[in-house]
């Protein structure tokens, strides 16, 4: 998404806005907080797919598994970056608002 906008909100979150293709609205937040353990790293995405009366569908179909691939890579990449710290993570959930 080359038009995104990144913005440090704090020492331990990045926010990522954008309204590049394919998604009509992608907002994306790298949270990592410290730990007794380790540093707790999650990710929250919020999205609106612009095939308005068949976003469910393409959600069921196609989006859900592609978004559980794509963050559970970046899981396997930060643990192996963090490694160091302990990255603890929990399996990647895809949920609806």
């Amino acid at each position: 998404m080359a038009d995104a906008d990144h913005r440090l909100v704090a020492a331990a979150a990045v926010h990522r806005h954008s309204i590049a293709r394919p998604y009509a609205l992608w907002h994306h937040q790298h949270v990592f907080e410290p730990s007794e353990r380790g540093v707790v790293c999650r990710d929250r995405v919020i999205y609106k797919l612009p095939v308005a009366p068949i976003a469910p569908v393409v959600h069921a179909v196609v989006v859900k598994k592609q978004l559980i691939e794509i963050f559970r890579y970046r899981r396997k990449v930060i643990a192996q970056e963090l490694g160091w710290v302990r990255a603890l993570q929990e399996d990647v959930t895809v949920q609806k608002l």
